[in-house]
């Protein structure tokens, strides 16, 4: 798998001034990995992936050397994982300032900050024991809305039932599984990282299959009848509704 992607992603009801900082810092701290790890001549960072519903952004690597750039990727990883062990971060002070306030924006609104690449979801938050579910094979129904297989093999897929950005990520040779799926409905199996506090999926990796779905597919609305309905009872609207916003 190419690990030339790194993502952040901030979780709850995000406002523009911190989802601001975290930009700004998870720019600096890239910056400052690269420099740690004199590997910053000749790698180009690049926007993968905005996401605006979900607050999370994506950025790509491209360098002569692919070395260079899985090093930094791995030391953001390892500075993830010392945030959320409250561990002393292996690197410089420049970056351990720079992530220290990517963790600062965790703050009430923010509940949560997802450092994520090609192997690993590392989440921070306000309480350290609410991290995630431990991944597991799973299907994940959407539509697949951005597709970066010419640099990497990683895919956006939107959760129909949680209308969130699912990153996706394919292993090399698996371009044929995706290709003319942009824009479609599909249903994407592979092992599952979920939200532990929603159950919402975060990311699929080791993908099996993918299952593109007809665009006409019968809505939910047309099973209504097939189950009787005690008086009172939510209607379906309202039930998923329910389960979407947790």
């Amino acid at each position: 798998m190419q690990n030339n992607t790194m993502t952040l992603a901030l979780d709850g009801n995000v406002p523009f001034r911190e989802f601001a900082i975290a930009i700004e810092n998870f720019f600096g701290l890239v910056d400052a990995l690269a420099t740690d790890l004199q590997v910053k001549d000749g790698v180009e960072w690049f926007i993968d992936d905005l996401v605006k519903s979900s607050a999370i952004a994506t950025i790509r690597g491209e360098s002569q050397s692919g070395d260079n750039i899985a090093a930094v990727v791995r030391g953001f990883a390892e500075v993830a994982a010392a945030l959320q062990n409250g561990h002393h971060i292996p690197f410089s002070s420049r970056v351990g300032n720079h992530a220290r306030r990517i963790r600062g924006v965790v703050n009430g609104n923010v509940t949560a900050v997802r450092f994520e690449t090609a192997d690993s979801d590392i989440v921070v938050s306000e309480r350290p024991e609410i991290l995630v579910l431990p991944p597991a094979f799973s299907a994940v129904e959407g539509r697949i809305q951005t597709l970066t297989n010419r640099y990497s093999l990683r895919f956006t897929l939107f959760d129909f039932l949680h209308d969130r950005a699912v990153n996706c990520y394919l292993h090399e040779g698996q371009e044929t599984i995706i290709r003319e799926a942009w824009r479609r409905r599909a249903v994407v199996e592979g092992v599952v990282t979920r939200d532990v506090e929603s159950g919402r999926p975060t990311s699929v990796r080791n993908i099996s299959s993918i299952e593109i779905l007809p665009d006409n597919m019968p809505g939910y609305q047309e099973a209504r009848g097939i189950v009787p309905v005690p008086d009172g009872a939510p209607s379906p609207e309202i039930i998923i509704r329910r389960l979407r916003d947790g």
